[in-house]
């Protein structure tokens, strides 16, 4: 007499949604053919995931439960496919180039970079790079800071991710503020009457002569 093996169809379920960051999984299995025998059966383990647009199959392990012996099955897997899309609306990124103020004092003053290039979204952390942010000048005056580059957002496995973000640029400058005259000339030394020495009008003094005796 000859047991032929017991026919078992596994079939892993297909998913899809927009980019969000986050990997797309599915856990149900479909069980076919004619199925485990009563009280028999198994666990499935998913290793198939999809973070980045684009597909893949939805594959998985099978195992066995307690008192149920592989070799006696004939199992066929068919794997789902998991499928990301590109989103409808992007994210949106702000860059916030550095701005500074300082005071003029005849040397060039300089401003560069970013107050960040990192950030969250969906509890995902996203990485720009690929831009640069600077400004440099000497006069009193205000200087735009120009930014310049193409960004490229990186997720935390290193995947490019940008055709899913628009990344905006906030203005900034670098202001270099010019000297007050008057306040220079109160830094001078002063006189009783309260007005910088070099102000006071010229007065004519005498010395008195000696006479004899």
């Amino acid at each position: 007499m000859t047991v032929e093996k017991r026919p078992v169809t596994l079939t892993s379920a297909s998913g899809s949604k927009e980019y969000d960051g986050e990997p797309l999984t599915n856990d149900d299995v479909i069980v076919g053919g004619t199925g485990w025998v009563d009280g028999q059966g198994a666990t499935y383990s998913f290793t198939g995931s999809q973070k980045i647009v684009g597909s893949s199959e939805n594959t998985f392990e099978c195992i066995p439960n307690e008192g149920t012996n592989l070799d006696n099955y004939q199992i066929n897997k068919t794997y789902g496919t998991l499928t990301v899309t590109d989103r409808s609306e992007k994210y949106q990124i702000t860059l916030t180039p550095n701005s500074k103020s300082v005071t003029y004092d005849g040397t060039e003053k300089s401003v560069s970079g970013f107050e960040a290039l990192e950030f969250q979204i969906n509890g995902q952390t996203f990485y720009v790079s690929g831009v640069e942010a600077s400004a440099a000048g000497t006069d009193a005056g205000e200087y735009p800071v120009k930014v310049s580059g193409q960004a490229v957002v990186i997720d935390s496995d290193g995947n490019d991710v940008t055709d899913q973000f628009t990344v905006n640029i906030d203005d900034a400058k670098l202001t270099i503020v010019g000297v007050d005259s008057d306040k220079s000339a109160s830094n001078l030394p002063h006189t009783g009457c309260g007005r910088p020495l070099r102000d006071q009008p010229l007065r004519p003094f005498f010395i008195p002569s000696r006479t004899a005796g």
